[in-house]
This record gives C-alpha cells, structure tokens and sequence, in this order.
C-alpha cells in the first residue's frame, strides 16, 4: 500500500470514529489487530473485539486531528480526544501490514498545570490545545530507543533519523 493510499485510509478511519459507531471506523484494522493502551496496561485483541469496546462506550467520543505523518508502514496520528467534554492529548501509532492495521497503540495524556519552578525557560500555550504547524520544534527522542519503531517515531517527529533508519535496513539490523 502507497503511502498516499495508506493517507487516505486514515482520513477516512479518523473521519468516521469522529462520526461514531459505524463499520466504516473499523475497516482499517486486520481482523487480528492488536490494539494497546500502555497508560490502563489493557490489549484488545481482533477487530470485532474493539468494535465492541467503542460500541460500548458511555459517551460520545470528540476528535480534533492535529497531524497525521508516517512512511511506509508506520503512521502516527496526533489527535485531542474528548470524553464527558475533558481534552485529552492523544497518539495512536498504527503499524500496518498488508494495507491493514496490524498493531496500534494509543497513548493518553490528560492536561496538567506546569511547575512554577521552569516558567523562566518556557512559554505557555493558549489552553485551547492549538495546531502545531511543521515549523514547531518537538523534543528529541531519548537515545537509547533503538528499535525500527522508535526510529521511525524520531523520524517522523524530528527528521534527523533517516538515514540511520536506512543504513539499519541496509544492514539487515531491523
């Protein structure tokens, strides 16, 4: 699958969850997806069964996509989700495989007031949780994460990855 192809895959994924509840929001997952949620230690494993979860859920779920990048066979969606009207900062990383979802992990982070102790070395943002544009600067992933996926995060987030990412391929190393 192309990576404009994969693209739209997204676009219509994200579209219909927003929409809710439909079979539309499913069609990107294999029917064996593995579906992880680091923050609650929980997997659901198959599509059907996170359908049901989602088709289950008490309330209405918002989306606001920020961005969307990837390559290949990993694409990350930077997304604010909202549940009961409460903002949540999330990531969902989909591995594909075969022009489906083979694994995808979703990363929450609920809003937090920052310490008093750093405000001279940083600048607040609105609390509307705001779109970023290419120019922002986004942190640097820690080095000792090494595997083809963090790689791949670093080079999504940042850029300076890429040509690692291909010497390790070349190599064989992933």
């Amino acid at each position: 699958m192309e990576n404009e192809e994969i693209r739209r895959a997204l676009d219509r994924h994200w579209a219909a969850s927003a929409a809710g509840g439909s079979e539309a929001e499913h069609e990107i997952h294999h029917d064996d997806v593995l579906v992880e949620y680091p923050q609650s230690g929980e997997r659901i494993r198959g599509r059907h069964t996170i359908q049901a979860v989602l088709s289950h859920y008490p309330a209405k779920l918002g989306f606001t996509i920020r961005r969307i990048q990837g390559l290949g066979d990993l694409w990350i969606t930077e997304y604010v989700l909202s549940s009961h009207e409460q903002p949540t900062q999330t990531v969902s990383m989909m591995e594909f495989c075969d022009g489906n979802v083979a694994h995808e992990t979703q990363s929450f982070a609920d809003p937090f007031e920052p310490p008093a102790w750093r405000v001279q070395w940083v600048e607040q943002q609105e609390k509307e949780f705001k779109k970023k544009t290419r120019s922002d600067k986004w942190l640097p992933v820690p080095q000792e994460w090494t595997t083809r996926r963090s790689i791949m995060l670093e080079v999504l987030l940042e850029g300076s990855a890429w040509n690692a990412l291909e010497e390790e391929e070349e190599q064989g190393d992933i």
